[in-house]
């Protein structure tokens, strides 16, 4: 978790969220990527559903009525993806990247400040929806990389990385 932070409100900036994430298994619920919320009703979701979609919610006073973002696309377990979302706030665009390639977007109303909550990655709110699996560069960055300029296509992890000796293929 960190800190509730001045950096966390997404209703007055554009804003990326990034990371490579590696599942070892779905379970029965959501997979949490990252997750600031203060309660039910107002939360700013990154997660993997239980069939493994990628998934971004804004819940403003408990709906989030066109405010959620489901790419369709199915990530596989056992292998290494990097996912993104991106916000611009100036044409209320919210764009999702796997594996560096847009496969999602939808406008919606700025999402909601979230400076006075805490963030949780990989856990709904410390207490439940764990990610089973890795993350590694773990970014939050204040603007929308629209086009993410940080995934190489030719940067697959090769079998054998880990968390301590994250290997690339070139």
């Amino acid at each position: 978790t960190a800190a509730a932070s001045s950096d966390f409100n997404f209703s007055a900036s554009d804003f990326t969220i990034s990371t490579w994430v590696y599942v070892r298994s779905f379970g029965g619920g959501n997979s949490t990527i990252a997750n600031l919320r203060s309660d039910g009703n107002n939360v700013t979701a990154f997660y993997i559903n239980s069939s493994g979609d990628i998934m971004v919610e804004d819940w403003q006073g408990g709906t989030a009525t066109n405010r959620t973002v489901d790419t369709g696309v199915v990530i596989t377990k056992g292998t290494w993806h990097q996912v993104t979302i991106a916000y611009d706030l100036s044409d209320t665009q919210m764009k999702v990247y796997v594996d560096g390639i847009q496969k999602a977007e939808t406008h919606f109303t700025a999402p909601g400040n979230r400076s006075s909550q805490t963030l949780h990655i990989g856990s709904q709110s410390g207490t439940s929806s764990f990610l089973d699996g890795y993350m590694d560069e773990i970014m939050f960055i204040n603007g929308a990389m629209l086009q993410p300029r940080f995934y190489l296509g030719n940067q697959t992890p090769e079998s054998g990385g880990s968390l301590t000796a994250f290997k690339y293929a070139y």
